[in-house]
């Protein structure tokens, strides 16, 4: 699901408005899909790989998937979508919005999102708790932690595996209060804060004052929780403040660092936590940061 978010939001970014203007290209032998067809298929979901469908510029020229995001002004794109008779998408071609259509779909990506929200908030609510052994909190969260990083360190990430880890650390919480290093151990506490960081936004969000407070009382590194923060600002589109989040964005896979709040000031904030030169963590993927530094 996650691979799919950017695809879901581009997506209902250019189709769900009316679909009217006059193009150049049309595709032969296939189905312009309209508003209603395209909305069932977004409820259903997940869709089909985005890059196995074609996309073109109002005058047929190809776009390479990777390439959508670099078109100069995108958000005054819309597209009209086609499919074969099996329904399976084959074309997408671009065109420009007019003022209107532009409105119109700027409303319901807010309705998109705003759902989407909801959604999330009621799973947040609602999350199934699973058994737990208030007095078998080591061996129930390093074993946590193992399955955490044992998917990560294999160079994938599992969905089921990070929702199971969820559930328990919730469930410890709700039964057992918020374990401390003292009562557990360091491993147990990183388990707990490796769950959160690889949770949906949402309950990173909704966990994190109570994980902050017990990271003032030095149960989590100050450094663990401003990656948290700096996750939590990214999911909400802020500026980041620690510079700790990129974000892949190039065609070949390159990162860019995601926004940053006065980043003047950003090599200052990450030593009051415990993190190094920015301009160091970022060469690890490939980034230059050369914003001249200042302190307050």
């Amino acid at each position: 699901m996650r691979k799919t978010v950017f695809y879901l939001l581009l997506l209902t970014l250019i189709v769900l408005v009316a679909c009217q203007g006059n193009k150049t290209y049309v595709p032969q032998d296939l189905i312009k899909l309209n508003k209603e067809e395209i909305r069932e298929r977004l409820i259903k979901g997940p869709l089909q790989n985005p890059r196995d469908i074609v996309y073109r510029m109002s005058d047929g020229s190809v776009v390479p998937y990777d390439s959508i995001r670099f078109i100069p002004e995108i958000e005054t794109y819309t597209a009209d979508i086609y499919a074969d008779e099996q329904g399976t998408i084959v074309e997408q071609v671009f065109r420009k919005m007019s003022a209107k259509e532009k409105a119109e779909a700027e409303k319901e990506i807010a309705e998109f999102k705003a759902q989407r929200k909801r959604k999330a908030l009621e799973e947040v609510k609602n999350l199934p708790l699973v058994e737990v052994d208030c007095d078998d909190l080591v061996n129930t969260l390093e074993k946590v932690y193992d399955a955490d990083q044992d998917t990560r360190l294999n160079g994938g990430i599992d969905d089921a595996i990070d929702r199971e880890n969820l559930q328990v650390v919730i469930s410890i919480i709700k039964k057992c209060g918020l374990p401390t290093t003292t009562a557990t151990s360091e491993k147990s506490m990183s388990a707990i804060w490796l769950v959160f960081q690889h949770s949906p936004h949402e309950f990173r969000k909704a966990y994190f004052p109570m994980l902050k407070e017990a990271a003032a009382l030095g149960e989590f590194r100050p450094s663990s929780m401003a990656l948290m923060e700096d996750r939590i600002l990214m999911g909400e589109g802020e500026p980041q403040i620690y510079g700790s989040q990129l974000r892949g964005s190039g065609p070949n896979g390159e990162f860019e660092l995601w926004k940053i709040k006065d980043p003047e000031y950003v090599n200052q904030r990450r030593a009051e936590v415990g993190l190094g030169p920015l301009e160091e963590y970022v060469a690890r993927w490939g980034v230059e940061f050369n914003v001249p530094q200042k302190q307050k």
